[in-house]
C-alpha cells in the first residue's frame, strides 16, 4: 500500500511539473508573440513615416512580399527625387559690400552682375531679376580705378601762320596733376638745334626766339620732363618767309661803342623795327646795314664785331690801374680786323644795356618797343666801366 501511494505521489509530481512547464512555455510564447507584434508595427513599411529618421534596409537572404516591395520602391523613389525649387521675389533692394581683404575660395563661383543705376545688381545677360548671367560666372564689385596717364601736357602759341625771319614763340608744360613744370626741364629744338629761353611769365609760359631764320619750312620740337621723370614731346611745323617781315610804325635807337679803348662810336642810329622783332635781330640787321660784320653764336651772344678796329688803342690810366688791382693781365688784341671777347684781357667783351639798365636776359629775350634804346659797349673787365658786373656779354 505504501508502495502504491508513493508511485501515485510521483505521478502527481510529474504531472504538476509538466503543467508548470507547459504554463511557462505558454507565458514565454505569449511574451514572444507580443514583442513580435510590436516590432512588426514599428518596421512595417505601411506605417513608414517620411518624417522619421529611420532608413529601411533589405539584408542578405531577406526579401519583402510584393506589396511591401512596391510600397518600398515608391518611397525610395520619392526620397531620391529633388524637391522643386521655389522662388520668392525679393521686393527689397539688397546692397552687398565686398570685403577688400577677402580672397575668393578655390572653386567658388560668383555670378557676374551689373548695376542698372537703381541700386539693383542684375545678372549680366539675364532677365534682370535673378542674376542669370552670360556664363562669365564672375562678379566684380570692386573694379580697378582707371589708369592715370602721367605724360606731361605741352601747350604752345605756335600757329600755322607764316612767320618772319625773326620769330618768337612760347610754350608751357604741366605734369599730370596740373602743376607747371620749371623751364629748366624743357628741351626745345629748332630744326634740331638746341634753343635757350629768353623770358618766362608767372603762369609758366616760356618764350623762345629765333633770329635770322631762313625762308621755308621748319620744325620746333618741345620735350618736358616732370619731377617723377615722366616725359612728353610735341612737334610743331613752322613756315618762314621774308614777306612776313613787316615794318611797324615804331622806332628804336642802337648805340655801339668802344670808348674804353679809344675807338669811339661805331653806330648811333634810330631805325624802324619789324613786327615782333627781337633786340638780337635788330642789332644784327642795323650793324650789317651799316657795313659791319657780326659774329653771334646760336644763343645770340655777340662775340665779335668786324670792321670796328680803327688803329692803336688808347686805354685810360684809371682803367689800367683797376685791372692791376684785380690781378688781371693787360695785353693786345687777337685780331686787328675785329673787336670782341678776350681782346686786351681775359674778361673783356661786348655788353649791352636796355634803356640804361643791365638786362638779366640775352639780346633775344628783349622784345623791342617804340622809343627803346639799346646800348652796346665794349668792356675790359666784366662791365666795371659801366658800374656793373656782366658775366655773359651780350648773350
Amino acid at each position: 500500500m505504501d508502495q502504491k501511494k508513493k508511485d501515485l505521489l510521483k505521478r502527481i509530481g510529474f504531472i504538476g511539473a509538466a503543467l508548470l512547464l507547459v504554463a511557462a512555455c505558454i507565458i514565454v510564447a505569449a511574451v514572444f508573440l507580443r514583442t513580435e507584434g510590436e516590432l512588426e508595427n514599428k518596421t512595417d513599411i505601411r506605417n513608414y513615416n517620411e518624417n522619421s529618421s529611420q532608413i529601411l534596409l533589405t539584408g542578405k537572404d531577406y526579401s519583402l512580399d510584393e506589396e511591401q516591395e512596391e510600397i518600398y520602391m515608391e518611397a525610395q523613389q520619392q526620397r531620391e527625387e529633388p524637391e522643386p525649387e521655389t522662388r520668392q521675389e525679393d521686393t527689397t533692394d539688397t546692397i552687398v559690400q565686398k570685403d577688400p581683404d577677402q580672397q575668393p575660395q578655390p572653386g567658388s563661383e560668383n555670378p557676374s552682375t551689373t548695376d542698372d543705376g537703381t541700386g539693383n545688381n542684375n545678372g549680366s545677360g539675364g532677365d534682370g531679376n535673378g542674376g542669370d548671367g552670360d556664363g562669365s560666372g564672375n562678379q566684380d564689385n570692386d573694379p580697378k580705378p582707371p589708369e592715370v596717364i602721367k605724360t606731361p601736357q605741352i601747350e604752345s602759341n605756335i600757329t600755322d601762320e607764316t612767320y618772319g625771319t625773326d620769330l618768337a614763340f612760347a610754350v608751357r608744360g604741366t605734369d599730370y596733376k596740373g602743376r607747371v613744370i620749371d623751364k629748366f626741364y624743357y628741351t626745345v629744338l629748332f630744326d634740331g638745334n638746341l634753343m635757350y629761353s629768353t623770358e618766362s611769365s608767372g603762369d609758366g609760359w616760356v618764350t623762345y626766339r629765333v633770329y635770322g631764320a631762313t625762308e621755308g619750312p621748319h620744325e620746333v620740337s618741345v620735350t618736358v620732363t616732370d619731377t617723377e621723370g615722366n616725359k612728353g614731346t610735341k612737334t610743331y611745323p613752322m613756315n618762314v618767309s621774308t614777306e612776313a617781315d613787316v615794318p611797324v610804325d615804331e622806332y628804336v635807337t642802337l648805340e655801339v661803342e668802344a670808348n674804353i679803348v679809344g675807338f669811339g662810336y661805331a653806330v648811333s642810329v634810330t631805325e624802324q623795327i619789324y613786327k615782333d622783332e627781337s633786340a638780337a635781330h635788330f642789332v644784327r640787321r642795323v650793324l650789317e646795314s651799316n657795313g659791319f660784320g657780326v659774329n653771334m653764336d646760336e644763343s645770340a651772344y655777340l662775340r665779335r664785331v668786324y670792321g670796328i678796329y680803327p688803329g692803336e688803342p688808347n686805354i685810360p690810366e684809371p682803367y689800367k690801374s683797376y685791372i692791376d688791382e684785380v690781378h688781371g693781365e693787360l695785353y693786345g688784341v687777337l685780331d686787328t680786323e675785329s673787336l670782341g671777347e678776350t681782346d686786351f684781357t681775359a674778361e673783356s667783351g661786348w655788353i649791352y644795356l636796355h634803356n640804361g639798365v643791365f638786362s638779366d636776359v640775352g639780346l633775344p629775350g628783349v622784345t623791342l618797343q617804340d622809343g627803346d634804346i639799346i646800348h652796346i659797349g665794349f668792356t675790359l673787365w666784366k662791365g666795371f666801366e659801366y658800374n656793373g658786373t656782366w658775366g655773359y656779354f651780350g648773350g
